[in-house]
């Protein structure tokens, strides 16, 4: 064997070796970190950004995502960054929007047993519009207008919003991912025990922003066909709940 043969020989071991042990690090802790970041999915897809990484952006993304972070979020520092994750984790701020979906007049007339009278539909007019045009929706993409029905939150919105601000925050430095994680951790436990499947999440989230932004549901249709219909989608990856 000549010599150049020999090393090109060791070179496309070492390759294959290098390949294999890059596969094997640590799969368990990045496929657990994909899982978590995926509750962020669906705001980040709709702004045609990453989902998938946790760490520091390059410096133009920093200015970016710190710009959008001010303007849409009045977050410009550690302490504005915690006090916003904190009041999407415990103030609730769907809690207007449950109290519309899980309300007794909802629910009687979506089950037929509540005629909407004049006065009914004065009294609930646009969530109600709203709320037909987020049901409409979700229809087209398969869901079965009875389990729409018996939903009662849309706490969704807030933790898909949390775990996207964190991630953001992490991005630009507000925060390090030490920092940010407990907060994810939390954003995620409440997604699984108030929903059953990444198909529910989704349209939790759907229905918190519809309700929200008066109806606007088109915004989410590159969306929905991205995370429910794409073969590749990170929901046909990792599981909603981890197994017992």
């Amino acid at each position: 064997m000549s010599v150049k043969r020999f090393f090109a020989l060791l070179l496309s071991v070492v390759l294959m070796l290098s390949v294999a042990g890059c596969a094997q690090a640590d799969p368990e802790v990045d496929t657990e970190l994909q899982r978590k970041l995926a509750f962020g999915a669906v705001l980040a897809q709709r702004n045609g950004m990453d989902f998938t990484t946790l760490g520091p952006m390059n410096d133009l993304d920093k200015l970016r995502h710190k710009e959008m972070l001010v303007t849409y979020w009045g977050i410009l520092d550690y302490d504005t960054a915690v006090s916003t994750m904190e009041r999407l984790l415990y103030d609730g701020m769907t809690a207007s929007t449950d109290d519309f979906i899980g309300s007794d007049e909802l629910m009687a007339i979506f089950s037929g047993r509540m005629e909407v009278t004049s006065e009914v539909k004065q009294y609930l007019a646009a969530d109600l519009a709203d709320y037909q045009k987020a049901i409409d929706f979700l229809e087209e993409y398969g869901y079965e207008r009875e389990k729409l029905g018996a939903m009662t939150t849309s706490i969704a919105w807030d933790l898909d919003r949390l775990v996207t601000v964190a991630r953001w925050c992490v991005g630009v430095e507000y925060l390090t991912k030490e920092e940010a994680m407990p907060y994810i951790d939390e954003a995620v436990s409440k997604a699984v025990d108030s929903y059953e499947s990444w198909e529910d999440y989704f349209a939790g989230v759907v229905l918190g922003r519809c309700l929200t932004y008066d109806g606007d549901v088109e915004q989410n249709r590159q969306v929905a066909d991205d995370l429910l219909k794409n073969k590749n989608s990170i929901y046909k990856k990792v599981d909603f709940k981890l197994a017992v």
